[in-house]
């Protein structure tokens, strides 16, 4: 068979697969099921500054009717926050996963303040995280930044935990920005080791 071994931001990575951040990346075990499936690497479920999104909604799914006229139609509307840790057990389970699975784990932040992105980035590389995901990104928009202040305030976050930590850097873009490989470039120079959105 051959081989998939690829590299991604320095990490050597014995499957292309790289599981997102999810439920499904929150606990140790969940990630050695993931390596046990092929997963060559894994990006834990992001941990927010913001204490109010650490809670678990219930219920988590629900089922939206469509009132179509004779058309019964329904969605299935799955709802999911961060990680429901805070930044001590979050570093945590880190260290745990690092000691039970034996590829990359990529631990994910998102925070409010300049000191947050600092403080969490040098805990998360101290717990042994093999690279560190910059969740910068809400996949609804933002009500609070409006265009150049997104871009602005994405290069500052980027500037910030690149003087903080030595371990690779991953920085995770809005779909919503208007030139995505012009910021990809700059976050480039600024040190981060890839993009993902």
């Amino acid at each position: 068979m051959p081989s998939l071994e690829t590299n991604y931001v320095g990490l050597k990575l014995r499957t292309p697969i790289i599981l997102a951040s999810a439920g499904t990346t929150e606990k140790a075990e969940l990630m050695k099921k993931a390596e046990d499936a092929g997963a060559g690497a894994v990006v834990m479920k992001s941990l927010f500054e913001q204490e109010v999104t650490r809670v678990a909604p219930t219920p988590r799914f629900r089922v939206l009717h469509h009132n179509l006229g004779n058309l019964k139609t329904f969605t299935l509307y799955s709802y999911e926050q961060a990680s429901i840790w805070g930044p001590e057990r979050y570093a945590e389970e880190v260290t745990r996963a690092k000691k039970t699975v034996g590829i990359p784990v990529i631990a994910s932040i998102n925070c409010i303040t300049d000191e947050g992105w600092a403080s969490y980035a040098r805990r998360m590389e101290q717990a042994g995280a093999d690279a560190l995901e910059l969740n910068t990104s809400c996949p609804h928009g933002s009500i609070t930044f409006r265009g150049h202040e997104v871009h602005e305030t994405i290069l500052k976050v980027v500037e910030i935990v690149r003087r903080e930590v030595r371990i690779p850097i991953i920085t995770k873009l809005s779909p919503q920005l208007t030139i995505p490989l012009a910021m990809t470039k700059e976050v480039e120079k600024l040190g981060s080791n890839g993009v993902v959105i």
